[in-house]
């Protein structure tokens, strides 16, 4: 028997080529990329294509936005995956953003198998869809088993998942690899895991905090009789083999497409023997497969004509002129503009944000939809966070972790933020506060002065402080977070919030401001 599986993950509502920040202009992603290559191997292979899409593929793009915001379904996503022909859904983590309303309802419409084993209802059932699925194919069972990060509490809002548990993904392959092996007789077993790899493939070493996140390589070097694991999550590009097992992730936007060809064949003790080959496509340059392109395209218009919808003005240059890690060193007027309106919002008088990404440009004069969701693409909402000051202390230690001092002197970016995964979104800017950190300093004993007001903070000093509930909840590995801390809350996403408040506000004067200062000598 043999068997292609085909993988895509972390496509984010990335359904086309279309530029998002140049109308006009095309972008090497899109899923009618991929599209054009998984048809290609359907028309060329004389065996059976199983296709999985590994989640995080309701949300994350203007498009994605617009469905939600605007139309308020999916149905445009799940309708083009449809016609793709997936074989098997397991959701993302991300799914969670826009509430399990608007999850159930991808999942309805979708004609796939929706599979997630270690996502459980009150009653301990499975809440999202099957835990597995089995397929015989020429006589050869295939079992698939679903599974998702169990991280998903610390960043989403508690009334997304109410209800919900969220068992570790490697207990989870525990109890079901050697049930589908021993009891149902499976030869073939696959895990689709929307969740990355802690350690190095090659040498196992640790490539993050231990929090469990990620829990691919423990699930490779489990012993369990999985012949196969596709993962997602990180935005990696991994073709892997570890203990034997191949391990692939695709990246994110449909950059690649993960393929594993099985071959089962009988041996001389009569049972069988599994091989595989495994390889991790490059879709960037393929011509989008025209007839989802036509499809999508009255669709990718109305979007256009969205993001090109006036909001208001600022008053200053708001653009990150140096890019994201000279404003990190430095501060920019982008990231106070965004703490004001968390500020104001939640009434408050310190707020923090994250740069996200180095898509962050910043903006002046004229403001569009199209420049909010190109700085803000996440759907967060904005918390209060009540710390002492001995805790924002803390929370701050972590935050200048993310810099560190290299051989030539100079403030560079600690490499434990940059691999395996770029981590801009672990550095938070304040405003409110102005702090001043010594990086010659250990790690935990950096932060030399805390101003807020004018004067020093103190250990016992009470703060209410604005957040977007990702950090607040514990994205990041910070100390102190956690849903015990938030003591208020905004209902609205972040991106129509900065809408209304410039339209409201227009033209924005900015009247907060907030100071690091890092000193690399004594």
């Amino acid at each position: 028997m043999k068997l292609t599986i085909l993988e895509t993950s972390d496509v984010h509502g990335y359904l086309t080529a279309d530029s998002d920040i140049n109308e006009g202009q095309f972008e090497d992603y899109g899923l009618t990329r991929v599209t054009a290559k998984i048809q290609e191997i359907r028309e060329q292979s004389d065996h059976p294509v199983l296709l999985i899409d590994n989640g995080d593929t309701i949300q994350g793009s203007p498009f994605a936005a617009y469905q939600h915001s605007i139309e308020q379904t999916p149905k445009a996503i799940t309708d083009t995956y449809n016609t793709l022909g997936i074989d098997f859904w397991v959701p993302g983590n991300h799914e969670f953003n826009f509430g399990m309303d608007y999850l159930l309802t991808a999942k309805s419409q979708f004609e796939s198998q929706t599979l997630c084993a270690n996502i459980l209802d009150r009653n301990g059932v499975p809440a999202l869809g099957q835990p597995y699925e089995i397929r015989e194919i020429d006589g050869v069972k295939v079992g698939i088993i679903g599974v998702t990060t169990a991280y998903i509490p610390h960043w989403e809002e508690p009334e997304h998942i109410e209800g919900l548990t969220f068992i570790s993904a490697l207990e989870t392959c525990e109890r079901w690899v050697p049930y589908l092996k021993e009891q149902r007789h499976c030869d073939v077993i696959i895990v689709s895991y929307h969740g990355g790899l802690e350690c190095d493939p090659e040498t196992g070493e640790p490539t993050e905090t231990d929090t469990g996140e990620n829990e691919g390589y423990a699930i490779a070097t489990s012993g369990l009789p999985i012949d196969v694991l596709l993962t997602g999550h990180q935005h990696r590009e991994i073709e892997a083999e570890i203990n034997g097992i191949p391990v692939l992730q695709p990246g994110t936007r449909g950059h690649r497409l993960s393929r594993v060809d099985i071959t089962v064949e009988p041996n001389d003790a009569g049972q069988t023997t599994v091989s595989t080959t495994h390889q991790l496509i490059d879709c960037r340059e393929i011509p989008e497969q025209d007839a989802m392109r036509q499809t999508l395209l009255p669709r990718v218009a109305d979007v256009q004509k969205w993001l090109d919808l006036p909001c208001g003005t600022v008053s200053e240059d708001l653009t990150v002129m140096e890019g994201l890690y000279e404003a990190q060193k430095h501060g920019n007027r982008y990231f106070d503009f965004i703490n004001q309106i968390q500020m104001e919002t939640m009434n408050v008088e310190i707020s923090a944000t994250s740069g996200f990404n180095d898509n962050v440009k910043g903006f002046s004069g004229d403001i569009s939809m199209r420049d909010i969701l190109q700085n803000y693409p996440y759907p967060n909402k904005i918390v209060t966070s009540q710390l002492t000051g001995r805790e924002l202390k803390q929370v701050l230690e972590k935050n200048v972790e993310y810099f560190e001092i290299d051989d030539k002197g100079e403030i560079g970016i600690n490499p434990s933020y940059l691999s395996p995964k770029y981590q801009a979104y672990n550095f938070d800017f304040y405003s409110g506060i102005d702090y001043t950190v010594d990086l010659t300093q250990p790690a935990g004993q950096r932060v030399q002065s805390v101003m807020f007001k004018g004067q020093e903070l103190t250990d016992d000093q009470k703060l209410r402080i604005a957040y977007n509930q990702y950090r607040a909840g514990g994205g990041g590995d910070f100390p102190v977070f956690d849903q015990a801390h938030i003591v208020d809350k905004c209902e609205d996403e972040m991106p129509d919030l900065i809408a209304r408040y410039v339209s409201e506000h227009s033209p924005v004067d900015l009247h907060v401001s907030g100071h690091l200062e890092l000193l690399t000598d004594h």
